[in-house]
């Protein structure tokens, strides 16, 4: 028969922390941070918690993308000089942007940010982060090639700012659409690349004025726009029936 300490089936705070054996003094352990309710488990409280997490004014992903938009600093040079856990990684953000974007192809339409992207054996949502997400960060690599700015900051730089920017429009492009149809349309799509290369020019650039932000901001652009054209006439003259 198994031994289970009686303080497992009390309410009352345990004497020692059940993942780290660290004497508690609260509800806190002080070493692990986990926390002790002090009530039994129900449906609420299963319920509760989950909500709680997601939606979390501290330390969850829409917690982090909100505060990416206030301070988009903060959070990325965070992770930049090895600081981990307290925010959501960008590899985290970028999977609740994937997320995000396939239950809106399953229940609102095909269409991503207002645009149909319908390219032969391509999901259109994988096919628009397979093309866009590359572009993204070389833009950004050649405007701040010359200051070192490793290629590496810029993957991770855009991996947060990309997918915050993606999953906040998205859903507010569905919720508007939603209460008063077709307000919001093909102008979404546009919207995202600017404000990805200005938040990502505000990482960078954030002790430089605001002429040298608009200047970095507007070559990462017409990079953008260069990459984006090249790539578009290729496709055509290599198999113009892939694109409908």
């Amino acid at each position: 028969m198994l031994d289970i300490p009686l303080q497992y089936f009390s309410m009352e705070t345990p004497a020692e922390c059940s993942i780290c054996k660290n004497t508690l003094n609260g509800k806190y352990c002080s070493n692990c941070g986990q926390e002790f309710k002090g009530s039994p488990i129900s449906f609420g409280s299963v319920i509760f918690d989950f909500i709680s997490n997601v939606f979390s004014l501290e330390r969850s992903v829409f917690a982090a993308m909100f505060r990416l938009v206030k301070k988009p600093k903060q959070i990325i040079c965070n992770y930049w000089e090895g600081n981990r856990k307290y925010y959501p990684s960008p590899g985290k953000v970028f999977f609740y942007s994937l997320a995000i974007g396939a239950l809106h192809i399953s229940f609102v339409n095909k269409e991503i940010l207002g645009a149909t992207l319908d390219i032969e054996g391509f999901k259109s949502h994988f096919f628009f982060w397979l093309i866009f997400m590359p572009l993204f960060v070389f833009s950004s690599f050649l405007v701040y090639i010359k200051r070192k700015k490793s290629f590496v900051k810029n993957i991770t730089s855009h991996l947060y700012l990309a997918s915050t920017f993606f999953a906040l429009i998205t859903v507010l492009q569905d919720l508007v659409n939603y209460l008063s149809p077709d307000t919001i349309g093909l102008e979404a799509f546009p919207v995202f690349f600017i404000l990805i290369f200005i938040w990502n020019t505000m990482v960078f650039d954030s002790n430089k004025s605001i002429w040298i932000i608009a200047l970095n901001a507007i070559l990462q652009i017409l990079i953008f726009i260069s990459f984006l054209t090249l790539i578009g006439l290729l496709i055509k003259f290599v198999s113009p029936e892939a694109i409908k």
